[in-house]
Protein backbone atom coordinates (compact mmCIF):
# COMPACT_ATOMS: atom_id res chain seq x y z
CA UNK A 1 0.00 0.00 0.00
CA UNK A 2 2.91 2.56 0.78
CA UNK A 3 4.46 1.81 -1.91
CA UNK A 4 0.91 2.42 -4.40
CA UNK A 5 0.75 5.86 -2.13
CA UNK A 6 4.41 6.42 -2.81
CA UNK A 7 4.10 6.08 -6.98
CA UNK A 8 1.21 7.76 -6.68
CA UNK A 9 2.88 10.68 -5.03
CA UNK A 10 6.12 10.74 -7.61
CA UNK A 11 3.40 10.55 -10.48
CA UNK A 12 1.61 13.66 -9.30
CA UNK A 13 4.54 15.91 -8.56
CA UNK A 14 6.15 14.49 -12.11
CA UNK A 15 3.03 15.93 -13.64
CA UNK A 16 2.92 19.04 -11.76
CA UNK A 17 6.19 19.83 -12.38
CA UNK A 18 6.16 19.04 -16.04
CA UNK A 19 2.97 21.05 -17.06
CA UNK A 20 4.29 24.33 -15.32
CA UNK A 21 2.10 24.68 -12.45
CA UNK A 22 3.94 26.84 -9.74
CA UNK A 23 2.70 26.10 -6.11
CA UNK A 24 2.20 29.83 -4.91
CA UNK A 25 1.71 32.82 -7.13
CA UNK A 26 2.02 36.41 -6.17
CA UNK A 27 -1.06 38.46 -6.95
CA UNK A 28 -0.36 41.24 -10.01
CA UNK A 29 -1.53 45.15 -9.61
CA UNK A 30 -3.09 46.47 -12.81
CA UNK A 31 -2.95 49.78 -13.33
CA UNK A 32 -6.44 50.76 -15.20
CA UNK A 33 -5.93 54.34 -16.85
CA UNK A 34 -9.03 56.52 -16.01
CA UNK A 35 -10.49 60.00 -17.47
CA UNK A 36 -8.63 62.88 -15.76
CA UNK A 37 -11.97 63.80 -14.50
CA UNK A 38 -12.91 60.96 -12.76
CA UNK A 39 -11.82 59.84 -9.06
CA UNK A 40 -9.44 57.05 -8.97
CA UNK A 41 -6.11 56.07 -9.73
CA UNK A 42 -4.34 56.86 -13.44
CA UNK A 43 -1.10 55.73 -14.49
CA UNK A 44 0.12 59.67 -16.02
CA UNK A 45 2.46 61.97 -15.31
CA UNK A 46 0.84 65.78 -14.51
CA UNK A 47 1.93 67.14 -18.06
CA UNK A 48 -0.09 63.95 -19.50
CA UNK A 49 -3.39 64.19 -17.37
CA UNK A 50 -3.08 67.86 -18.49
CA UNK A 51 -3.32 67.14 -22.04
CA UNK A 52 -6.09 64.34 -21.55
CA UNK A 53 -8.10 67.06 -19.62
CA UNK A 54 -7.68 68.96 -22.50
CA UNK A 55 -8.18 66.82 -24.91
CA UNK A 56 -11.45 65.45 -23.45
CA UNK A 57 -12.81 69.33 -23.69
CA UNK A 58 -11.81 69.43 -27.18
CA UNK A 59 -13.47 66.25 -28.12
CA UNK A 60 -16.98 67.41 -25.85
CA UNK A 61 -17.04 70.39 -28.73
CA UNK A 62 -16.47 67.91 -31.90
CA UNK A 63 -19.95 66.59 -32.97
CA UNK A 64 -18.67 62.86 -34.50
CA UNK A 65 -21.26 61.41 -37.01
CA UNK A 66 -21.62 58.39 -38.43
CA UNK A 67 -19.75 58.85 -41.26
CA UNK A 68 -17.25 59.81 -39.53
CA UNK A 69 -16.73 56.69 -37.08
CA UNK A 70 -18.48 53.94 -39.37
CA UNK A 71 -15.44 51.98 -41.50
CA UNK A 72 -12.76 53.16 -38.81
CA UNK A 73 -10.85 50.24 -37.16
CA UNK A 74 -10.91 49.92 -33.45
CA UNK A 75 -7.65 48.07 -33.24
CA UNK A 76 -5.90 49.42 -30.44
CA UNK A 77 -3.50 46.42 -30.08
CA UNK A 78 0.26 45.78 -30.42
CA UNK A 79 1.55 43.05 -32.66
CA UNK A 80 5.03 43.45 -30.83
CA UNK A 81 6.72 45.19 -28.17
CA UNK A 82 10.24 45.02 -27.31
CA UNK A 83 13.09 47.13 -25.22
CA UNK A 84 16.68 46.97 -26.60
CA UNK A 85 18.72 44.68 -24.34
CA UNK A 86 15.98 43.60 -21.87
CA UNK A 87 13.49 40.86 -21.61
CA UNK A 88 9.80 42.01 -20.82
CA UNK A 89 8.64 39.70 -17.81
CA UNK A 90 6.21 38.68 -18.69
CA UNK A 91 6.52 37.29 -22.08
CA UNK A 92 4.69 39.76 -24.53
CA UNK A 93 1.12 39.28 -25.27
CA UNK A 94 -1.25 41.49 -27.31
CA UNK A 95 -4.12 41.11 -24.87
CA UNK A 96 -1.36 41.94 -21.68
CA UNK A 97 -0.75 45.32 -20.99
CA UNK A 98 1.28 45.89 -17.97
CA UNK A 99 5.26 44.78 -18.23
CA UNK A 100 8.09 44.74 -15.96
CA UNK A 101 11.80 44.90 -17.52
CA UNK A 102 15.04 44.72 -14.53
CA UNK A 103 17.88 46.86 -14.81
CA UNK A 104 21.42 46.85 -12.97
CA UNK A 105 20.61 50.02 -11.12
CA UNK A 106 18.78 53.45 -10.91
CA UNK A 107 21.39 54.95 -12.58
CA UNK A 108 19.60 52.90 -15.94
CA UNK A 109 17.06 55.46 -17.43
CA UNK A 110 16.99 55.41 -21.20
CA UNK A 111 15.65 52.89 -23.32
CA UNK A 112 14.75 52.06 -26.37
CA UNK A 113 11.46 51.16 -27.33
CA UNK A 114 10.19 49.10 -30.05
CA UNK A 115 6.87 49.15 -31.29
CA UNK A 116 4.66 47.65 -33.96
CA UNK A 117 0.76 48.21 -34.24
CA UNK A 118 -1.47 45.27 -35.29
CA UNK A 119 -3.84 47.65 -37.81
CA UNK A 120 -1.41 49.57 -39.96
CA UNK A 121 -3.61 52.92 -39.26
CA UNK A 122 -3.11 52.80 -35.62
CA UNK A 123 -0.95 55.22 -33.80
CA UNK A 124 1.73 54.49 -31.77
CA UNK A 125 3.28 57.12 -29.09
CA UNK A 126 6.43 56.27 -26.18
CA UNK A 127 8.28 54.46 -28.89
CA UNK A 128 12.43 55.21 -29.62
CA UNK A 129 14.49 56.74 -27.35
CA UNK A 130 12.85 57.08 -23.94
CA UNK A 131 13.81 58.33 -21.02
CA UNK A 132 12.58 57.60 -17.23
CA UNK A 133 12.49 59.58 -14.19
CA UNK A 134 14.54 58.54 -10.66
CA UNK A 135 10.86 59.55 -9.16
CA UNK A 136 8.61 57.88 -12.35
CA UNK A 137 10.24 54.40 -13.38
CA UNK A 138 7.83 54.15 -15.71
CA UNK A 139 7.35 53.71 -19.48
CA UNK A 140 3.86 54.04 -21.42
CA UNK A 141 3.23 53.57 -24.77
CA UNK A 142 0.83 54.28 -25.86
CA UNK A 143 -1.85 52.42 -29.55
CA UNK A 144 -4.17 55.25 -30.49
CA UNK A 145 -7.01 52.88 -32.55
CA UNK A 146 -7.65 54.71 -36.40
CA UNK A 147 -11.64 55.51 -34.46
CA UNK A 148 -9.62 56.74 -31.44
CA UNK A 149 -9.63 54.35 -28.88
CA UNK A 150 -6.68 54.00 -26.44
CA UNK A 151 -4.89 51.63 -25.37
CA UNK A 152 -1.91 51.55 -22.85
CA UNK A 153 0.98 49.66 -22.02
CA UNK A 154 2.69 50.08 -19.54
CA UNK A 155 6.17 49.08 -18.52
CA UNK A 156 7.94 49.35 -15.83
CA UNK A 157 11.46 49.66 -14.69
CA UNK A 158 12.77 47.84 -11.63
CA UNK A 159 16.31 47.27 -10.26
CA UNK A 160 17.50 43.36 -11.06
CA UNK A 161 18.13 42.85 -7.12
CA UNK A 162 14.22 43.11 -6.82
CA UNK A 163 13.56 40.19 -9.51
CA UNK A 164 11.54 37.67 -8.36
CA UNK A 165 13.53 34.01 -7.74
CA UNK A 166 11.73 31.52 -9.07
CA UNK A 167 12.50 28.58 -6.27
CA UNK A 168 8.84 26.44 -6.53
CA UNK A 169 11.00 23.96 -9.72
CA UNK A 170 14.10 23.69 -7.09
CA UNK A 171 11.77 22.65 -4.31
CA UNK A 172 9.50 20.24 -6.77
CA UNK A 173 13.07 18.54 -7.70
CA UNK A 174 14.07 18.29 -4.10
CA UNK A 175 10.33 16.70 -3.13
CA UNK A 176 10.35 14.35 -6.42
CA UNK A 177 14.17 13.19 -5.25
CA UNK A 178 12.96 13.05 -1.74
CA UNK A 179 10.00 10.24 -2.74
CA UNK A 180 12.00 8.89 -5.29
CA UNK A 181 14.54 7.96 -2.19
CA UNK A 182 12.36 6.87 0.24
CA UNK A 183 10.19 4.55 -2.57
CA UNK A 184 13.62 3.14 -2.91
CA UNK A 185 14.16 2.23 0.95
CA UNK A 186 10.10 1.07 0.67
CA UNK A 187 10.84 -1.35 -1.85
CA UNK A 188 14.23 -2.74 -0.31
CA UNK A 189 12.48 -2.97 3.17
CA UNK A 190 9.66 -4.52 1.67
CA UNK A 191 11.88 -7.20 0.06
CA UNK A 192 13.77 -8.04 2.75
CA UNK A 193 10.90 -9.00 4.42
Amino acid sequence: MRLKISIFLIVFLFILFFSSITLAETDRLVDIPVPPNSSGYADFTEEEAAERARAYEESKNNLATSNSIVGKSSDNYLKSLSIDGYELYPEFNRQEDTYTIYVEDDTVNTFNVSAEADNENAKIEGIGNITVSQEQRIINVRVIAENGDLKVYTIDVENEENKPKNINKYIIIIIVIILIIITILITIKIKKK
